[in-house]
């Protein structure tokens, strides 16, 4: 998956004369562009206003795409085995999974655990998303769930690119609907995701956009609700693991829901990351009540953490 810049790059490509203002005012800063088109500026007209909140859903529509893309390529090729033990590692211990990242590549990669034994189904995005959702063929027709199945909880704390919303400024209320990931670690789109995607097509990704300001995003009571039972599996955690994660300083958001939910006892902390000077990094930014473990990171910092887990040596 494409990081900050990268991304910024391919929706500058997706869309480019379109961008005005924003891409000239702060040409590599994508998170500079959006919020700044996702606020009304007094000295601005309200016809500029609104035009730039269009162009605001045009670049989210478009990281969207950008995202869907990357799936492809990524699907194309085969799961990594270290992703495939995670995740049923995952799936045993009924863990807490908290993720900023919007592409459904858990998801996908969950398909291949068979929740009961002797059973012909296989984990779904209901079983996973901790939040009430509802399905987007629901709009045109009742749909028949499935067995409720315990597995991992996916706290996707900036939504996702299968989820979708109206795209207004004020949504607080409306229903947030998903779109089923295909049957698999595979590329082509199942009839059931494709029927679910055609009750949608008025409806925007539901993804909250690299902005310096995301608490509109926030005010949503089903948002509210991932957020704060995230925060309490924070505090009865008895390890952590953060992987990939760069936490910077500048995502305020992350640093506050870490330092006002800390667990009620003294936790190790795992940093899992492929830059050497991320240990570092962490020391400054989490409060005192995290132990610090740095044995997983450099090269191979996931699998080699997969490999400790699955062997019981972890």
């Amino acid at each position: 998956m494409p990081v900050l810049g990268e991304l910024g790059k391919a929706v500058r490509e997706s869309l480019g004369d379109k961008l005005g203002d924003a891409s000239v005012l702060f040409p590599d800063d994508l998170e500079m562009w959006l919020t700044y088109l996702s606020q009304n500026h007094p000295w601005l007209s309200e016809a500029d206003n609104l035009r730039n909140r269009a162009l605001f859903l045009d670049i989210s529509r478009s990281i969207g795409d950008v995202l869907h893309e990357r799936m492809a390529e990524t699907l194309g090729r085969d799961c990594p085995e270290w992703l495939h033990a995670i995740v049923n590692e995952w799936h045993r211990n009924k863990s807490a999974v908290l993720t900023l990242n919007y592409d459904t590549t858990i998801e996908r990669a969950s398909r291949s655990i068979e929740p009961k034994p002797d059973s012909q189904e296989l984990l779904s995005c209901e079983n996973l998303y901790p939040i009430t959702l509802t399905p987007g063929a629901q709009r045109k027709a009742s749909v028949i769930g499935g067995d409720v199945v315990e597995s991992f909880r996916l706290y996707k704390l900036h939504g996702s690119i299968n989820w979708f919303y109206s795209g207004s400024q004020t949504f607080y209320g409306e229903a947030i609907y998903y779109v089923p990931v295909s049957d698999g670690w595979v590329s082509g789109e199942d009839v059931r995701a494709r029927v679910h995607t055609l009750a949608l097509t008025d409806k925007a990704p539901f993804i909250v956009p690299p902005l310096l300001d995301k608490l509109n995003y926030f005010q949503h009571e089903t948002v509210r609700s991932l957020w704060s039972n995230a925060a309490q599996e924070l505090r009865h955690a008895t390890r952590v693991f953060c992987l990939g994660y760069s936490f910077p300083e500048t995502d305020l958001t992350m640093k506050f829901l870490i330092h006002s939910n800390t667990p009620i006892q003294r936790t190790k902390f795992y940093v899992v990351n492929t830059d050497k000077r991320s240990p570092e990094h962490f020391r400054q930014l989490l409060p005192e009540c995290y132990d610090l473990d740095t044995g997983f990171v450099g090269e191979g910092a996931i699998p080699r953490l997969v490999d400790a887990i699955t062997s019981g040596s972890l």
